[in-house]
């Protein structure tokens, strides 16, 4: 029985901790700040239109914000349903849906055949230093998530189902929609649809005798049904951008659209890269001697190189603050960022060492291969992102559940130095989200 295995269990306990932590944190916060923070009067113009507008047409080509128009409307319903002060009921509704997605993901894995996955990926999203910010201010990644990671089970493990039947099919078809959902929410979340077909067609590679024309249908009709959403949002903004951000209306300095960009990729890798190192803490230990030399050589000329290009690959948040700190010592900017990208490369061949270890066992896990391919096409679709929005480094939360299971299927234990590591950054991420209580 899953129950009884301890790995189960510390997994659904901590996260079960961790969320009851956030859940009551942010309570606490949407309590005694009233005040809008961070970027709760941005946000709040989108949700303010919603609220008094509805859905229309011409509510939605007037959208301000770079992101979709689904979680501004998650909190406009938050504000219809329980009334009052418009930021106070925002707020609750977007930690409503992180509550909605914890329980979620605690209830439904144990109906997984391997529930640990879905309990690390749950518990590496709550312990990230963004996600407290994201839960109790006007952020727009809590319902993204929820919808993206409903999808992701759903799919994920229909998917793998031997026979097609209707319900099976109609499971799919849920799978697609939330996907859709969540690409409404962020335009981020495109990757889901490139990466659901490259675990489709992996399946039918690997059982070509058990996935005949019924199967092969229905994932189509879930492609498709997920493209729906998005397809209908970008004929109404004639873009996969609003009117206003892509002309540079809504904002004075940033604008946003189609276009080649080959110096986001890079900063969304080294982003990537930089906070799987704690997400993953010790797997750098676990290199065999004889190559350790080898990589550290490499890294080394690896963190170099990002020093270098550091203006270009350190965007606002939390990294950004770390080199600002550094720079009242000489050199200080340089060799932070350089043992940052040094740690960083080194980890990575870490952790790509042990995921190929047990290659078979991620092979298996139609959970894992996607979570796989929505990093990768994650990074890829930042080549296709113009204009001058910075990639902040809390985008990395979007894609937090998918490295915890990969960062399960490498590491899995939850050793001293891990819940050590992870304590840290929750302490962290309340400290972020506090310090906008005052003023700072």
């Amino acid at each position: 029985m899953h129950g009884d295995n301890p790995l189960i269990l510390s997994y659904r306990r901590f996260a079960t901790l961790v969320l009851v932590l956030n859940i009551f944190s942010a309570l606490l916060f949407v309590a005694m700040v009233r005040k809008p923070v961070y970027d709760d009067s941005t946000n709040l113009r989108d949700v303010h239109r919603y609220t008094t507008e509805g859905v229309t047409l011409q509510s939605i080509r007037a959208h301000v914000n770079p992101t979709g128009p689904g979680s501004f409307l998650w909190m406009a319903a938050g504000i219809h349903l329980l009334g009052g002060d418009e930021i106070r009921s925002a707020r609750l509704a977007i930690m409503t849906s992180w509550l909605i997605l914890g329980i979620g993901i605690l209830i439904a894995a144990g109906r997984s055949e391997m529930p640990e996955i879905w309990y690390a990926a749950l518990l590496l999203t709550l312990v990230f230093p963004h996600t407290m910010t994201t839960t109790a201010t006007l952020m727009t990644e809590g319902p993204a998530l929820l919808t993206a990671l409903l999808g992701t089970f759903v799919w994920t493990r229909t998917i793998s189902l031997p026979r097609v039947t209707p319900q099976v099919a109609g499971l799919l078809l849920l799978a697609g929609l939330a996907f859709g959902l969540a690409i409404t929410c962020r335009q981020y979340y495109i990757a889901l649809l490139p990466a659901a077909a490259a675990v489709a067609i992996l399946q039918w590679w690997k059982q070509p005798a058990h996935r005949g024309v019924a199967w092969a249908l229905a994932v189509l009709a879930s492609l498709l049904v997920a493209a729906i959403p998005i397809g209908l949002l970008t004929l109404v903004w004639k873009g996969l951008s609003s009117p206003s951000i892509a002309s540079g209306a809504s904002y004075a300095q940033w604008k946003a659209a189609v276009g080649l960009n080959f110096t986001r990729p890079l900063t969304a890798t080294f982003d990537l890269a930089a906070w799987m190192v704690p997400l993953t803490f010790p797997a750098m230990w676990q290199l065999q001697s004889v190559r350790r030399w080898i990589v550290l050589c490499g890294s080394l000329g690896a963190g170099v190189a990002a020093a270098h290009f550091r203006e270009s690959l350190v965007q606002p948040g939390p990294l950004h603050s770390l080199e600002k700190m550094a720079s009242r010592v000489p050199h200080g900017e340089f060799l932070v960022i350089a043992g940052l990208g040094a740690a960083a490369s080194y980890n990575a061949v870490a952790v790509a060492t042990l995921l190929i270890r047990t290659r078979s066992e991620v092979a298996r896990s139609s959970a894992v291969l996607f979570s796989l391919f929505v990093v990768l096409f994650f990074v890829l679709e930042q080549f296709g992102i113009g204009g001058n929005i910075p990639f902040y480094d809390r985008y990395v939360l979007q894609v937090a559940p998918f490295l915890g299971m990969i960062a399960f299927s490498a590491l899995p234990k939850l050793t001293t130095w891990r819940l050590t590591v992870f304590a840290l950054m929750v302490l962290f991420s309340h400290a972020l989200l506090w310090r906008n209580a005052f003023g700072s």
